[in-house]
């Protein structure tokens, strides 16, 4: 990334005044940003990803397993159940979607190739 901005701060093209070259080179410059951001990313909820999955799994069946028992005893049970139950689902889901269209969005630029 350096390299790029050192050539476009040399005279030869600031004197062609090549507005491409500086599009792409803002674009290069953007891109290396966004992969920085998606590495911290990545530093920072790797390790926390798995226990948490678990967690959430774990939390899926119990209140899965408990609603089914407890619906006919307590309602009040099996809608805490409930609640938890689809809470845990919507924490699956919040989870993987994101990890899911950067996987999709980098298998597509190996696929145009």
């Amino acid at each position: 990334m350096k390299q790029i901005s050192n050539l476009s701060q040399t005279e030869d093209f600031l004197k062609k005044d090549d507005e491409v070259f500086k599009h792409v080179s803002q674009l290069v410059q953007l891109h290396q940003y966004c992969i920085y951001c998606f590495d911290l990313l990545n530093t920072v909820t790797s390790c926390i990803l798995v226990p948490t999955i678990f967690t959430v799994i774990v939390g899926l069946s119990v209140s899965g397993c408990l609603m089914v028992i407890e619906c006919k005893e307590d309602i009040n049970i099996a809608l805490k159940m409930g609640t938890i139950y689809i809470l845990c689902v919507e924490i699956l889901l919040t989870t993987s979607y994101p990890s899911q269209k950067i996987y999709d969005a980098s298998s597509d630029i190996f696929e145009d190739w």
